[in-house]
């Protein structure tokens, strides 16, 4: 998800050969439909995960996500985003 790493430049990948998914938290649960439909479909044959050291996605709670929902777009919005979770 941090915008500032360069995929293609950093591991001397051409343009339009690699399939670049960013997340936050390098955990593949929230990109694995993704990946099934890269691999399944479009012929990916090998996957690599990169992380940072510092993450401060990590220190992110639900709560912390609540509250900023909440205060920025309103009860409603928050209930909404809730329900959608919902259903995954």
């Amino acid at each position: 998800m941090d915008a500032r790493i360069d995929s293609a430049a950093a591991f001397s990948i051409p343009l339009g050969v690699a399939h670049v998914i960013r997340n936050a938290s390098a955990s593949i649960v929230e990109v694995l439909c993704s990946l099934v439909i890269s691999e399944q479909l479009l012929g990916t044959n090998e996957i690599l995960v990169i992380e940072h050291t510092g993450c401060k996605i990590l220190t992110f709670t639900d709560a912390d996500a609540d509250r900023l929902v909440k205060k920025r777009l309103g009860k409603k919005a928050l209930q909404k985003t809730k329900d959608a979770f919902k259903g995954e």
